[in-house]
C-alpha cells in the first residue's frame, strides 16, 4: 500500500463529538435553533449518527442538571407526521410534526450550504435570545413560543454572505456546523416530498466540536516517514477538515483541496490529476470516494481505505484495501478487506511495518528456496551426465534438504533492513525468475570445481575401486555448508555481518545446523545408515577455500545485479 485514504471523524478525531453552541444569524447564543435541533433528532427514526446523539445528549445534560427529573416539556405537545431521512445529495433530514394546537411544521437540518439554498426567510433572533444565567430552566422546561409569533425577515443575498461568513468563521475554529431551518403548512401535505423542503425560514447554527486524537499525529509521521501517502475523504467541509489536518501536523498544499464542485462534471484525466494532487477531498458523497478511489489505482498506486460508515460502503470495495472496524455499520464490515478492532491510525501504522516485514521475510524465503532448487538441479545434471555413478544418495540428499529446511525455520523472526521497510515493495514473479536465472547458477559452477576436484586430484571417475563414499560425503558438507551461508548473503542487498546482521535466531541455527552437518560423518550410526565416512584433514582446506570463493561471487553478483536492474529482489 502506497496510498492511505481516510475519513475525518474517530479516525483523525476522537470521535466524540459535543454540541458547543446554538446561534442565530447575528451569532448570539439562541434558544431556538437548539430547541428545533433537538425535535429534529429525536423524532427522525433514519440511522443514528453521532451529530443527531450529540443534539439528544446536550438537551439530556441540561436537563439532568435541574432539580426537576421530569421530561423536557418541549416534546410534549408534538406528534410525527412523516419525514425525509438523511442522504448524501440533499445532506439534510427533515421531520414534519403536528402540534395539540393543530400546527404542522416541518423541522430540517444539514449542511449550511444546501440548507441556504432552500431558505427564503430567516428567523431574526430578538425574541429568543438565551438567558445564559438560567440556561437549564429554559431548555428544561419551556416550550418554543407559537411558530406565527417568530420574527421573520427575508433572506437576501447579503444576509446569505453573511451567515456563510459567520459558518466559514466556526469551521475556522475546527467546529463542524449544521444550519437549522423551519416552514409551517397551512395545509400539511399527505406524503412528504423532497419539494417541500423550500421557503424554509432559517433558524440558526448548530456547532459541535470533535478534537483531533493526540495519536495521530504520530501515526500520521510513521506512514509518511514510510512512504505512505495520506488523502482525507470526507463528507464534511473543507475547512474543518484543513483546521484538523493543521492540528495533527499533516500539511495541505495550496492545491490540495479538492471539494464535490470540483469533481462535478470532470472528466476522468481531470478526476485522476485531482486525485493525484489532492490532500483533502472534502464534501463528498459515497459515489465520488468511490471515484477517488478508482482514479488513484487507474494512477498505478495501491489504494487502501479506511471507513466505517454506510457512505463508505462504495470506496471499501473499490480499494485494494478496505479497512473498517468492528463496530462499524454492517454494509462496512462486509465491505471490508481486514477488520480492525480499534480505529486508530497507529494500528494501521504498525500493521504497514509488520506487514512489510512479514513481506520481507516471506520474500527472503522464496527467493532463496527458489535459486538454490535452481541450482542444485544444475549440479545433478551435470554430475549425472559426467559421473558413471549415482552423485549423491537420495537419502543423503533428503537429509540434506531436511537439514537445509530446518534452518529455515528461523527466517520469520529474522530482522529486516529499514531501507526494505521504508518502501513499499509489490509481488514480481518477473522479478523472482530474474534472481533465480542471475544468482542460482552459481552454486553450479562450484559444484563442477568440486567435481574437478575429485576427479583429477582423488582420481574418482567411477571406477570400481574410487572411493564413492568420499565423494557423496564430500558433497553433502559443501552443499550444506554453502546453502546455509547463503542465507545471510541472499536476505539483504547490503554486505552480511557487516552492514547488516541477521537476527540472533537466525544466525544461532546457521552455526547450529553447519556444526551437526559437519558432524554427522563422525557420529558412528549415524554416518553409518547414511553411508558417510570420515573426512581426511587435507580436503577441509579445500571445503573452507570454496566455501569463502562462492560467498565473494555471490556477493560481487549481488552489487552487479543492483547496478543493472536498480532493485533487490
Amino acid at each position: 500500500m502506497d496510498v492511505l485514504c481516510t475519513d475525518k471523524t474517530g479516525t483523525l478525531t476522537e470521535n466524540r463529538v459535543s454540541l458547543l453552541l446554538h446561534l442565530d444569524c447575528r451569532n448570539r447564543t439562541s434558544i431556538l435553533p437548539i430547541q428545533l435541533a433537538y425535535l429534529n433528532s429525536h423524532f427522525q427514526t433514519g440511522l443514528s449518527n453521532l451529530l443527531d446523539k450529540a443534539v439528544i445528549n446536550y438537551i439530556q445534560k441540561t436537563t439532568s442538571n435541574h432539580r426537576s427529573r421530569r421530561k423536557p416539556t418541549l416534546l410534549s405537545g408534538f406528534t410525527k407526521r412523516d419525514e425525509i431521512p438523511f442522504d448524501f445529495v440533499r445532506r439534510r433530514m427533515s421531520v414534519l410534526l403536528e402540534t395539540d394546537t393543530d400546527q404542522n411544521i416541518l423541522i430540517t437540518k444539514g449542511a449550511v450550504d444546501e440548507m441556504l439554498a432552500n431558505c427564503n426567510y430567516f428567523y431574526t433572533g430578538e425574541d429568543r435570545q438565551l438567558d445564559s444565567s438560567d440556561r437549564t430552566i429554559q431548555l428544561a422546561r419551556q416550550k418554543l413560543i407559537p411558530f406565527d409569533g417568530i420574527l421573520t425577515q427575508p433572506l437576501n443575498e447579503p444576509m446569505k454572505l453573511s451567515l456563510l461568513n459567520l459558518n466559514n468563521e466556526l469551521n475556522e475554529r475546527g467546529l463542524r456546523v449544521l444550519a437549522v431551518a423551519y416552514k409551517v403548512f397551512s395545509t400539511p401535505p399527505d406524503n412528504l416530498q423532497t419539494s417541500d423542503e423550500s421557503e424554509l425560514i432559517f433558524a440558526g447554527f448548530i456547532a459541535f466540536e470533535d478534537p483531533p486524537k493526540e495519536s495521530t499525529y504520530s501515526a500520521i509521521k510513521t506512514l509518511l516517514e514510510h512512504n505512505i501517502q495520506i488523502k482525507v475523504l470526507t463528507g464534511d467541509s473543507a475547512i474543518v477538515c484543513q483546521k484538523i489536518c493543521q492540528n495533527i501536523q499533516l500539511s495541505v498544499p495550496s492545491n490540495g483541496i479538492v471539494t464535490s464542485l470540483d469533481l462535478d462534471g470532470a472528466s476522468d484525466s481531470r478526476i485522476s490529476e485531482l486525485a493525484r494532487t489532492g490532500t483533502i477531498f472534502a464534501k463528498l458523497t459515497p459515489l465520488e470516494k468511490s471515484k477517488i478511489v478508482r482514479a488513484l489505482k487507474a494512477d498505478d498506486h495501491v489504494v487502501g481505505f479506511l471507513g466505517d460508515g454506510i457512505n463508505d460502503a462504495n470506496a471499501l470495495i473499490e480499494a485494494d484495501i478496505g479497512l473498517s472496524v468492528d463496530n462499524g455499520t454492517d454494509i462496512a464490515r462486509d465491505s471490508a478487506d481486514i477488520i480492525l478492532l480499534e480505529k486508530d491510525l497507529r494500528v494501521v501504522a504498525d500493521g504497514v511495518i509488520y506487514g512489510r516485514q512479514t513481506y520481507g521475510n516471506t520474500l527472503k524465503y522464496i527467493v532463496m528456496a527458489i535459486s538454490s532448487n535452481f541450482g542444485n538441479s544444475f549440479s545433478l545434471l551435470i554430475a549425472s551426465a559426467w559421473f558413471p555413478f549415482t552423485p549423491i544418495l537420495p537419502i543423503q540428499l533428503l537429509t540434506q534438504n531436511l537439514l537445509y529446511d530446518t534452518s529455515q525455520t528461523t527466517i520469520p523472526w529474522d530482522s529486516v533492513d529499514p531501507d526494505f521497510v521504508m518502501i513499499p515493495h509489490r509481488w514480481s514473479m518477473k522479478s523472482v525468475l530474474k534472481f533465480m536465472v542471475c544468482l542460482g547458477p552459481w552454486s553450479s559452477v562450484f559444484d563442477v570445481t568440486f567435481f574437478c576436484y575429485m576427479y583429477f586430484y582423488y582420481g574418482i571417475t567411477g571406477q570400481p575401486d574410487d572411493n564413492l563414499s568420499l565423494f557423496r560425503t564430500t558433497w553433502f558438507c559443501i552443499g550444506i555448508l554453502t546453502q546455509t551461508f547463503i542465507v545471510h548473503l541472499l536476505r539483504t542487498p547490503k554486505i552480511p555481518f557487516i552492514e547488516s546482521r541477521a537476527s540472533v535466531q537466525v544466525t544461532l541455527m546457521t552455526f547450529f545446523i553447519i556444526i551437526l552437518a559437519l558432524s554427522l560423518p563422525w557420529i558412528p550410526y549415524v554416518s553409518t545408515t547414511l553411508e558417510f565416512v570420515h573426512l581426511p584433514l587435507d580436503i577441509y582446506p579445500f571445503i573452507l577455500l570454496e566455501l569463502v570463493a562462492y560467498c565473494i561471487t555471490t556477493q560481487i553478483t549481488k552489487i552487479i545485479y543492483i547496478y543493472c536492474f536498480k532493485e533487490w529482489y
